[in-house]
């Protein structure tokens, strides 16, 4: 009888932490932050074929979307764009890419105004080099994302969004393939959709 009570008191302290924090079921927004490369894409050596050198730069979300078709399940989708320079003193270029991703999202309310999500997104990206002297170059990859973020509804319409996510692709150019492997850090506003 014991372990039946336990169970139950379990069982309803789980639904009280899963329950819907409003009838509000998705976001729409935009964020911006920095994007941190990491691997060949910010190796800067000379005696490494694949390396990208690049440096921190610049991530911005045009759209970061989110919606729930159950408790915790729904669908997620993202176009993005980053940028940046290189770490290379002979030549004066600048890495750009983008693109559009989508996938599965799971929803966990912490309290009736923080909610926290799980993304996983695959998408293409397409990427640029754009070497100022000698011209560019690009090309085009399938990329993934994997990523967490915090939603802090502070109005019945608008949520502040903090996204982390590791991104990581590997474009195909003339020259060779090119990964592009980073951390992206950022913040921003959406609205709250019914």
């Amino acid at each position: 009888m014991r372990k039946l009570i336990i169970l139950l008191t379990l069982i309803m302290l789980s639904a009280n932490l899963f329950a819907q924090s409003s009838d509000r079921k998705g976001f729409i927004g935009i964020t911006i932050g920095p994007s941190i490369p990491i691997g060949d894409f910010a190796d800067n050596s000379l005696n490494n074929d694949n390396a990208g050198y690049a440096k921190t730069g610049l991530n911005i979300n045009l759209i970061n979307f989110g919606y729930k078709f159950g408790q915790n399940f729904g669908i997620t989708g993202l176009w993005f764009g980053a940028a940046h320079s290189v770490d290379f003193s002979a030549v004066d270029a600048m890495w750009s890419y983008g693109g559009l991703m989508g996938g599965p999202m799971l929803s966990f309310p912490i309290n009736e105004k923080l909610i926290f999500d799980l993304k996983g997104m695959i998408g293409f990206v397409s990427a640029k080099l754009d070497m100022y002297a000698l011209g560019e170059t690009s090309g085009i990859g399938v990329g993934f994302d994997f990523g967490a973020s915090f939603r802090y509804n502070f109005s019945e319409k608008w949520c502040l969004l903090i996204n982390g996510d590791y991104l990581a692709s590997t474009s195909k150019f003339d020259e060779g393939d090119q990964k592009i492997s980073t951390i992206n850090l950022s913040l921003g506003i959406a609205f709250r959709l019914k």
